[in-house]
This record gives C-alpha cells, sequence and structure tokens, in this order.
C-alpha cells in the first residue's frame, strides 16, 4: 500500500466533510481515483472509509458556514492533539511524539485557542451578536460558536471512523476502532512506535 496516497485521501475526505465545497469534493474524488490506481491491495480499513465516500456521493454538496473553513479545521485539530498529548502526559502514558519542551505545548495550545476565537469574531461581527439577542455575552456566544466547531470535528470524526490531527509539520490519523493504529506523516520528532502503526515520512 501506498501510504502517501491513503494519508491524502483520508485527509481530503475530511477536510470534504468539513467544509462541503465542491472544489474539496473534486480534490477527494481524484484521491480516491489515485488511491485506487496505484494501489492493488487497500487496507481493509481504507476500503470501509472509501466505501462511506462512494455511498455519499449524491449528498455531496450542503450549505457552507463561513466557520468550516480549511484553516478552522486545521486550527480546530492542532488544538485538540495538543490537549490530547497535555492529557496523556498528565496521566503518565506513553504519547506518540517525543516533544522535548513540554512547557512549550502547553503555551502554544493556549494560543491556538485565543487564535481560533479571533478567526470567529473576525466571521461573527458585534452587530450579529446583537442580532441574536442572546443572554450570552459577547465573549461567551463567540466561546459557544468555537464549542460547536469542536462538535462538529468529533462528530465527522464519529461518522468517518478515525481522527485527522495536525500540528505543525506533523499529522496524525487515528483509526477509531483501532487506537494503536494510527499514521504519522511528516514528523521530525522520534516517535513510540505501537505494533500496528504506519509511519509516513
Amino acid at each position: 500500500m501506498n501510504n502517501k496516497e491513503t494519508e491524502i485521501f483520508l485527509e481530503n475526505f475530511f477536510l470534504y466533510k468539513w467544509t462541503n465545497l465542491k472544489k474539496d469534493f473534486q480534490n477527494l474524488k481524484s484521491a480516491e481515483d489515485q488511491l485506487k490506481k496505484n494501489n492493488t491491495k487497500i487496507d481493509p480499513i481504507i476500503k470501509n472509509i472509501s466505501t462511506k465516500f462512494t455511498e455519499k456521493r449524491n449528498n455531496q454538496i450542503i450549505e457552507n458556514n463561513d466557520f468550516f473553513s480549511k484553516e478552522n479545521l486545521y486550527l480546530i485539530s492542532s488544538i485538540i492533539f495538543l490537549r490530547d498529548l497535555i492529557i496523556d502526559k498528565n496521566k503518565k502514558r506513553i504519547l506518540p511524539i517525543d516533544f522535548k519542551n513540554f512547557e512549550k505545548i502547553k503555551i502554544e495550545y493556549a494560543h491556538l485557542r485565543v487564535e481560533l476565537l479571533k478567526n470567529i469574531k473576525k466571521k461573527f461581527s458585534f452587530k450579529k451578536y446583537q442580532e441574536k439577542n442572546s443572554a450570552l455575552s459577547h465573549d461567551d456566544y463567540i466561546q459557544k460558536i468555537a464549542d460547536k466547531l469542536e462538535d462538529k470535528y468529533h462528530s465527522i470524526k464519529n461518522e468517518l471512523g478515525y481522527e485527522f490531527l495536525i500540528y505543525k509539520e506533523i499529522k496524525l490519523i487515528k483509526i477509531l476502532d483501532k487506537p494503536d493504529n494510527y499514521i504519522i506523516i511528516n514528523s521530525q520528532q522520534n516517535m513510540q512506535r505501537p505494533l500496528n502503526n504506519k509511519d509516513i515520512n
């Protein structure tokens, strides 16, 4: 199996489910065609995920929301990625990636959360907030939107059966029903390698 093509397909599938944009659907279709063309034998897990795409083609383009941009997907996935690392570290679990300066991870996590809220504020003006006539404060309402974005991420993850996470040059694709089966892409970090792990560089 060509892992690079698997990575491209899985990333594009997650992105399309997030944005529902026509261009992302076309990119996904191309990625699937390339995956099938160059791989005579596809991993059963990937084949099952690919089948989900085929079944949903007739429901391609739904309404899009400004908040569901590629930039926000990458921000959300980075936040979740770093949060998972912090939780695992605190529980003294073995981390898939060995970061030498863990305090920087905590600082970066906080920074990314602030960046996400700033992005939402740009898209959701104070005037729009006033029109909602919400009982929540403006900041609380912005946080509510951020929470909804994360809920959307988890909804896609559960629907597709895998999790797509990204942080700087690192991408981590985790298969839900096999938590030790994940793909780490383009990482310059030292990695712990579970038995079923696939490492792409």
